[in-house]
């Protein structure tokens, strides 16, 4: 189980967040990976959905070869994580902001508030 600490508590930025990941059947924390603090505000940013990407095409695909997407919708970017790299980079765009003209409120708009993953699709020879 994948799960992203925000290392806060009410707006409150305690530590780093960070990505974990979890053995469900040993309950054995199996990985950690803090965020730098280059590719979050604090108080600001608040990672909201995570998706996990890894090639089972790929011979003996297991979780060191997952590329992990995190949104940051108040933030208005997105972490990507290479976990064989043990790397992560925030993409962030004008793009990733709401459109003042199409939303209601003109407050407190998100950014990008959910993350997903499509199917691959592999060619097949022959």
């Amino acid at each position: 189980m994948w799960v992203v600490d925000l290392g806060q508590i009410n707006g409150i930025q305690y530590c780093a967040p960070q990505i974990l990941a979890f053995d469900l059947v040993t309950d054995q924390l199996l990985h950690r990976y803090v965020i730098p603090a280059s590719q979050y505000t604090p108080g600001v940013s608040i990672f909201t959905a995570l998706a996990v990407d890894i090639d089972e095409s790929v011979p003996k695909a297991e979780c060191s070869t997952a590329m992990v997407y995190i949104a940051d919708p108040w933030g208005y970017g997105l972490i990507v994580y290479d976990m064989n790299r043990e790397q992560s980079w925030r993409i962030q765009n004008a793009h990733m902001q709401p459109e003042q003209q199409l939303t209601q409120d003109k407050t407190g708009s998100s950014g990008i508030f959910t993350v997903s993953i499509s199917p691959r699709q592999h060619d097949k020879e022959g």
